[in-house]
């Protein structure tokens, strides 16, 4: 028996890795020629702030950024484990995708190797995802605060499990993952929100959080005081317009082609491609109280019905359940709501399939929500796959088929988000 499931594991472990080389070569091929000079020269933006940090330049301080101060530190990873620090060649362009690949799934074949037979369902629905993403997914940064992020909420679930004498052990570490996720990408404070408000009365858990997020701002704060700062907070706030994936750019082509008009301006900048026109640019002003309606209101709600529920007092007994649905939609409402959904940024969710795994609840109508789920999860990575890279230029060029692909897509991560909000506030009669 010991043999049996001792082999059974082997197997389990070569099909991690069959995914991680399969999606490595699905990938290297997807690159046409024009990528490849891409990532192999100092034109490519990744590859850029990696050449600038290795040469002793320092972000913000020497030259400005447009991401978190800690990322460009973190682009340099490929060139120390190659041993290639003039960054030249083609082991540069695809180190950086084997180590997310490695990284990632390492980190979920791992977590659910005891049970993986009841969670096989999950890594398929997961490596399934992953492999048609690939192209879009694994040359970004984007892995690192979404697979950090995946283990904050993860350790914090277990972290109130009262059975375990661990449970502070795991909530610190769960919010040093989450803290390091936002000074990454600035989405994972919510789930960090929601944590602190169900800590309410938890003097010690607050004390960790707060500590935990004093340490981090002090490593951060001689950047804040540079001119290059503030430049990027207006630049992730104030001075972007509609990018041409997001929601309001997707409302503002349809309006469009329905009106029979030619009011949206497309143009290049900040990286990406932007509608800079009234319309466009009123209608995405709008995203600030979007995310808080979708993102920042259904925390609230939430953590006031568990506080009233529990007369004020310090929260014990949580559904781990509810809190996983919450964490799901409060990160596809900043997906939706955000001016930006570039095609990696739906990796945040994708990342976040084998959390489900963890999830009670195991009747025969979720199981077929499960299923219901996952199509829905594939269907979305798929269209975000045929929006970019395989059909941006029609996109670009305001062609009805491809609108109404960016349009049905944006709808289904909100019907998604819809869902989980669903499993959130709803408690079944068996349940109460």
């Amino acid at each position: 028996m010991l043999e049996y499931l001792k082999i059974n594991k082997i197997l389990f472990y070569l099909a991690g890795g069959l995914f991680i080389l399969l999606a490595f070569y699905l990938t290297s091929q997807s690159y046409n020629g024009s990528q490849v000079i891409r990532w192999g020269t100092e034109s490519g933006l990744y590859h850029d702030n990696a050449k600038k940090v290795l040469t002793g330049q320092t972000p913000f301080f020497d030259y400005f950024v447009e991401y978190p101060p800690l990322v460009p530190y973190l682009l340099t990873i490929p060139a120390f484990l190659t041993f290639n620090f003039d960054l030249n060649g083609a082991i540069y362009i695809f180190v950086y995708p084997l180590l997310m690949m490695i990284l990632s799934f390492g980190v979920y074949f791992y977590l659910l190797r005891e049970k993986w037979k009841s969670n096989v369902f999950w890594i398929v629905g997961f490596g399934i995802n992953f492999l048609i993403g690939a192209s879009y997914i694994i040359t970004r940064y984007d892995f690192y605060p979404t697979i950090t992020c995946f283990l904050g909420i993860l350790f914090y679930i277990q972290s109130l499990d009262n059975s375990n004498d661990k449970t502070n052990k795991n909530f610190i570490i769960s919010v040093i993952f989450l803290a390091l996720s936002i000074f990454l990408k600035v989405y994972a404070l919510f789930p960090l929100i929601l944590i602190t408000i169900l800590s309410y009365k938890n003097w010690l858990r607050l004390k960790i959080i707060f500590v935990v997020l004093a340490l981090f701002s002090l490593v951060q704060a001689p950047f804040v005081f540079t001119k290059n700062f503030s430049k990027f907070v207006e630049y992730q706030t104030t001075s972007r317009d509609a990018q041409l994936e997001s929601t309001y750019a997707g409302i503002s082509l349809l309006t469009e082609k329905i009106t029979n008009s030619d009011t949206t301006n497309l143009v290049g900048q900040n990286g990406s491609m932007e509608l800079n026109d009234t319309f466009s640019k009123n209608l995405s002003k709008l995203s600030t109280y979007v995310v808080l309606i979708l993102a920042v209101l259904p925390i609230c709600i939430f953590g006031y019905r568990e506080l009233k529920a529990n007369k004020f007092k310090q929260l014990t007994n949580l559904n781990t359940d509810k809190i996983i649905y919450l964490s799901f939609a409060i990160i596809l409402g900043v997906l939706v709501s955000s001016k930006i959904f570039s095609p990696q940024y739906w990796f945040w969710i994708l990342g976040m399939i084998p959390l489900l795994a963890f999830v009670k609840e195991n009747n025969k109508l979720q199981k077929l929500q499960n299923i219901l789920l996952i199509l829905a999860f594939t269907t979305v990575t798929y269209m975000t796959y045929w929006i970019w890279p395989v059909n941006y230029g029609q996109l670009m060029d305001k062609e009805i088929f491809a609108i109404g692909v960016l349009n049905v897509r944006n709808l289904l991560v909100l019907i998604i988000y819809f869902y989980f909000l669903f499993k959130t506030f709803y408690t079944p009669k068996s349940y109460e």
